[in-house]
């Protein structure tokens, strides 16, 4: 569990998504301005921009009996997907950021279209500015942006809470979130079932900056694992097992 001493009362925190990511990367902007820059081997450009290609532009699927091409943007499950999307964002947001002159971006940190950033105004004027910058520098990029309320944002699965000394960070569920996980009578090897609980219980020890957060989160997450028809003395084995692995 990582304690996190850090307040910013007067900063103005926000995230950014990108819409779409993989479905509107321009293939031969990604061709030509990443793959050829951020890939080291033995291929030449001709041959590694022929192969690229072939896993992008030449992916097949149907539709309604007739068969197509992917011409451009990157196939969603394609499992290429977010190293490209990672390359294309890696290579624009350094000049995005080297080029903003307008304030100062105090941090910044991506994953794969999901951006956090924090601003010195306190009323969100930075994080609007650096809003509208994003969203003019890239023809096939546009970003959402949700700003905190009451002290509070969520990113990924965290919910960061500056309400307190130090911030408080606890797990962040969707409200769309209903509880179903992998039943344990589901035909399913016992091993995945053991390392949903793990997983969970990890999760939770990583994400809650305290031993109460913790201590909720386990909670529910029990409850959870009860409703899907987990032993309760499997799911209590597990926590024990875990606890004890960190200390």
């Amino acid at each position: 569990m990582r304690s996190k001493n850090c307040q910013c009362t007067t900063s103005s925190w926000c995230q950014f998504d990108v819409e779409s990511l993989f479905t509107n990367i321009p293939l031969v902007d990604l061709a030509v301005s990443c793959i050829t820059q951020y890939t080291n081997t033995t291929f030449s450009a001709k041959e590694l921009k022929d192969l690229f290609h072939i896993v992008t532009a030449q992916s097949h699927f149907s539709f309604n009996g007739s068969f197509y091409d992917q011409i451009d943007g990157v196939a969603l499950g394609s499992p290429l997907a977010p190293v490209l999307a990672n390359l294309f964002m890696g290579h624009h947001e350094k000049e995005w950021l080297q080029n903003f002159g307008l304030t100062e971006v105090l941090f910044y940190r991506r994953y794969v279209d999901d951006t956090f950033c924090l601003f010195h105004s306190e009323f969100d004027a930075d994080a609007v500015q650096f809003f509208h910058y994003l969203n003019s520098r890239h023809i096939n990029i546009r970003f959402t942006m949700e700003k905190e309320t009451e002290n509070r944002l969520p990113f990924l699965d965290v919910l960061i809470d500056n309400n307190q000394v130090p911030v408080l960070t606890t797990v962040f569920r969707k409200s769309t979130f209903t509880g179903l996980l992998i039943n344990f009578t589901s035909l399913t090897s016992y091993s995945y079932k053991l390392g949903l609980i793990r997983t969970l219980i990890d999760r939770a020890y990583e994400i809650n900056s305290t031993w109460l957060g913790f201590h909720k989160e386990t909670t529910k997450m029990r409850d959870f694992l009860l409703k899907n028809s987990y032993p309760a003395h499997i799911i209590d084995k597990a926590i024990n097992s875990t606890i004890n692995k960190f200390f």
